[in-house]
């Protein structure tokens, strides 16, 4: 057989299980076994499995150390291969900032950002993938304790879960469909059942009432939906002048904003689906709108406003980039500061009233919401479609780095649709989605959630979207 690869993790705790995986043909297209060996004397040998097939192993140490792990392919002929280039693998009794905690394999490509929630005693990060799964994973280590599935075969989730004040999770597929699953991620309904009857494609985040009762949703055939949680029906539908593509935010009061990414006006809707005001921003809205200091902060191509909730511009500023795209939306720190990540690259930071404060780069491109942790200390996390998550701090001439961990994925895949926004949980640990992995690194300082008005995407770690949302 040819030389296998090896691919795991670099960094592990003692007493921790973690895997690696190997992948090697043979040129006669033998079938082939592999033989992990784990640095320490011990080893394993694989089942017999198909030329090409990846086989995944689990080892956890007991000592401290650097242990170099290496894997060897024999074929039906008994006949091995060279050695595997060594992991160096680095055995602490706990990581420090910037470190992978774990990572965890999907099936396919994860857009979703993670959202958390507790249940059964266990705080589990929940996600979806290209292939129509979500998963619920342990967010301690890891481990998948849950998973659930489109309901037809293929169908993909492209946007993110919202956690509703049950546990019902709820998510879009890109086939035009809403699916609420119980909190065991089995399936409680779909909407609409049919094959052929979708509801264009939908990408945006759905976003749920305080009271847990409606959910509502835009696509891209120019509607928004308003249904029932109890049952999936649709109570009212709103058509708009444009494709629907970004997620919607709501007030304390119920009301709805959401944006066009074609023609560039943006809507506040009532609760019961009135049409209170829109306005014309000027540019396509890709993103999402942030509610806070009074005001609706919602970004366009080459801009930015601040909205009064009675539909007037009371604040604008020009990005420095005036053609740079914004594929997330912005986020509103400590005393009300507003940042806002470019599809080019850069990174802004505005007064309240939008005045800029601090301009800097973190190419090559972001297409995500960035996350704010901590209070003292002040942290932004960001991540670009190179692989690379970021700690900065936000409040800094040049975004000075806390530490910046590179994402990487075996298949080596560079300049992905890094679209997955991250998420930090109450332990301080950052989880985002790379290509078809789910990233837990450990956050500087492990400082939780910042405490401000709109500190990420969706507002909160179960993405209800909602001004006050619980976090």
């Amino acid at each position: 057989p040819n030389k296998p690869t090896l691919t795991g993790p670099t960094t592990g705790l003692i007493n921790v299980y973690y895997k690696f995986t190997a992948t090697a043909t043979d040129p006669d297209d033998d079938s082939i076994r592999y033989k992990f060996l784990w640095g320490d004397g011990r080893e394993v040998i694989t089942d017999w499995v198909a030329s090409g097939t990846a086989v995944t192993e689990s080892i956890s140490y007991a000592d401290t150390g650097i242990y170099k792990i290496r894997v060897i392919a024999q074929d039906n002929k008994f006949v091995w291969s060279d050695t595997s280039e060594p992991i160096e693998f680095q055995v602490k009794k706990e990581l420090g900032p910037g470190e992978i905690l774990f990572v965890f394999q999907a099936e396919d490509d994860i857009l979703s950002s993670p959202a958390i929630t507790v249940y059964g005693g266990d705080t589990l990060v929940i996600f979806g993938d290209l292939s129509g799964n979500i998963y619920a994973i342990k967010a301690n280590n890891g481990t998948q304790k849950y998973k659930g599935s489109s309901f037809i075969s293929g169908e993909g989730f492209a946007s993110s879960p919202v956690i509703g004040p049950d546990g019902v999770i709820y998510i879009s597929s890109e086939d035009g469909r809403i699916y609420a699953f119980n909190p065991n991620l089995t399936r409680k309904w779909v909407y609409p059942e049919s094959a052929q009857a979708g509801l264009g494609t939908i990408i945006g985040t759905p976003v749920l009432s305080a009271d847990g009762s409606k959910l509502f949703v835009g696509s891209d055939n120019e509607t928004l939906y308003c249904l029932s949680t109890a049952n999936g029906k649709v109570l009212w539908k709103f058509k708009a002048m444009g494709s629907i593509e970004g997620s919607c935010v709501m007030d304390n009061e119920g009301n709805i904003y959401f944006g066009e990414s074609d023609s560039g006006y943006f809507y506040k809707l009532s609760p019961k689906g009135d049409s209170l005001w829109s306005i014309y921003l000027g540019a396509p809205i890709n993103g999402q709108g942030a509610i806070g200091n009074n005001l609706v902060y919602v970004a366009v191509t080459g801009k930015i406003y601040a909205l009064s909730f009675n539909g007037e511009i009371v604040y604008s500023a020009t990005f420095m980039d005036t053609t740079a795209e914004v594929f997330g939306g912005p986020v509103i720190g400590w005393d009300g500061k507003v940042i806002v990540a470019q599809e080019d690259g850069k990174i802004e930071v505005f007064e309240p009233n939008l005045t800029r404060i601090y301009n800097y780069d973190k190419s090559p491109t972001l297409k995500s919401t960035p996350c704010l942790a901590g209070s003292e200390t002040k942290i932004l996390y960001i991540n670009n479609d190179a692989g690379t998550l970021y700690a900065i701090d936000p409040l800094t001439e040049n975004g000075r780095e806390y530490f910046s961990t590179i994402l990487t994925p075996p298949s080596l895949k560079l300049q992905a649709d890094f679209i997955s926004s991250p998420v930090v949980g109450d332990n301080g640990v950052v989880y985002v989605g790379y290509e078809n992995y789910l990233f837990a690194v450990i956050g500087y300082n492990r400082l939780p959630l910042a405490n401000t008005p709109w500190p990420m995407f969706q507002h909160d770690p179960k993405h209800t979207g909602r001004a006050g949302g619980k976090r």
